[in-house]
């Protein structure tokens, strides 16, 4: 994912945390600055947990002076440094990006499975292993990409329709050349190559042209 967003991922050193210091500091305020001023009893749902925390972030923390920022507020902070930051061009689907993939084979009868769900991927692709990119929150839906990586939708398996649907090879087979004709029998081959019968040899048909015929 972040080969695809042309992020460079450093990575810490194990045991090492002095590499993730930032991270650990953040945990540590949201623990004992925010879920110790929430009445989780009182929560309804996640939605509800999630406007209170955003409510949070942005009128407490990003309003409050830190020390790691020399006094100033990650507020101005970023508002000074934001100049820097480069937009995602607009023909980019963030959505898209961020979508799981992993590989698959595709089935006969052109489906393919994937989570324990069947999915309609389509006469194509029949017998080639393809490409899938899904939301694993959302199966209504997935993406399948062959050899060219064009994606294409597909969508859970109608077994009934499935039934109907006309397979066809993704590459016509070549024809055979016919066999050829049934060899003549040998009879007949040898009577094409007779010339038919020949006169006997010193009789012409004519008396009269043999030279040494007495008259």
């Amino acid at each position: 994912m972040g080969a695809r967003l042309g992020i460079h991922i450093l990575h810490s050193r194990p045991y090492r945390p002095q590499g993730r210091a930032k991270i650990e500091r953040w945990f540590r305020r949201v623990r004992t600055a925010f879920l110790k001023r929430v009445d989780l009893d009182a929560v309804q749902d996640l939605d509800h947990l999630n406007r209170l925390f955003l409510a949070w972030v942005e009128g407490d923390y990003h309003q409050a002076k830190h020390r790691g920022l020399e006094g100033e507020t990650p507020l101005d902070c970023w508002l000074r440094l934001s100049e820097g930051i480069r937009p995602l061009p607009l023909d980019v689907d963030l959505d898209a990006l961020f979508l799981e993939e992993t590989r698959r084979r595709v089935a006969k009868d052109g489906t393919c499975k994937l989570h324990g769900r069947v999915f309609e991927a389509g006469p194509r692709f029949v017998g080639q292993r393809v490409t899938v990119r899904f939301d694993p929150f959302d199966l209504r839906h997935i993406q399948v990409a062959g050899a060219d990586g064009q994606p294409h939708p597909a969508f859970p398996v109608d077994l009934h329709g499935n039934c109907f649907v006309r397979r066809e090879d993704p590459e016509p087979k070549k024809k055979k050349p016919s066999d050829p004709p049934p060899l003549k029998s040998l009879e007949a081959r040898a009577q094409e190559m007779d010339p038919g019968p020949e006169d006997p040899a010193g009789e012409p048909d004519d008396p009269q042209e043999d030279p040494l015929h007495d008259e």
